[in-house]
């Protein structure tokens, strides 16, 4: 009687071990939560994205899943165009290193540029939406992304080779045009995405890039 008592309670007590084991990992699960976000310059839709769970391009809303807490990397083909803390929007300013809507810097012009150059929709203040077989395939490996000679022929000719579409065009769109697309859609959709004013460094960086256009102006008065 007694080795039959001391079997089940070891077997009870074994079961609630197992218990306590389950809910702990059901408790972690449940503390991983999965979040919607998405990339705009306007919505871009077949970007393609990595997460440290997951990969797969964005949506028609240029959405996507991820799990709190990771980074998304962002990219066309195997040009990475750079990576940020997962959030419910994200765009060209985040990975550009800065969200001040009057200093955007280089690499946030480039990426802006570059999407709306590569757009087969017909209208950028609408959406963006990536040729699949560019978005894929395009070879980026030697393209600087935050140069300030980025060359917008080559990436254009490059996307028209790789799209396997004849009726497909890549535009070169300037900096001046893919500014004002990303800052017009940012401000009337998503006021609150960006900064509007400049730190102290920001306004000097201002005034050193702008110093010989100033210059004669100074002068003259």
């Amino acid at each position: 009687m007694n080795k039959i008592i001391s079997t089940l309670s070891i077997a009870m007590l074994s079961l609630g071990i197992v218990s306590c084991s389950n809910s702990g990992s059901n408790s972690t699960l449940a503390g991983t939560q999965t979040l919607t976000g998405q990339f705009i310059d306007s919505p871009v839709a077949g970007l393609a994205f990595t997460t440290n769970s997951s990969s797969g391009v964005t949506d028609t809303d240029g959405k996507l899943e991820y799990n709190s807490g990771e980074t998304c990397t962002f990219l066309i083909g195997d040009l990475e165009l750079g990576s940020m803390l997962c959030a419910p929007i994200m765009s060209p300013y985040n990975l550009g290193g800065t969200t001040n809507f009057i200093a955007p810097t280089q690499k946030t012009t480039n990426i802006a540029r570059i999407l709306q150059s590569l757009n087969t929709n017909a209208d950028a203040n609408i959406s963006i939406v990536l040729n699949p077989n560019v978005a894929a395939n395009f070879d980026g490996t030697d393209i600087n992304i935050s140069s300030a000679d980025l060359n917008m022929t080559l990436i254009a000719d490059r996307a028209f080779a790789q799209a396997s579409d004849i009726n497909y065009t890549a535009k070169t769109v300037s900096e001046v045009d893919a500014l004002t697309t990303l800052k017009t859609y940012i401000t009337q959709t998503y006021p609150d995405h960006i900064e509007y004013s400049l730190t102290v460094l920001e306004l000097k960086a201002l005034i050193v890039e702008y110093s010989s256009d100033l210059d004669p102006i100074l002068k003259r008065n």
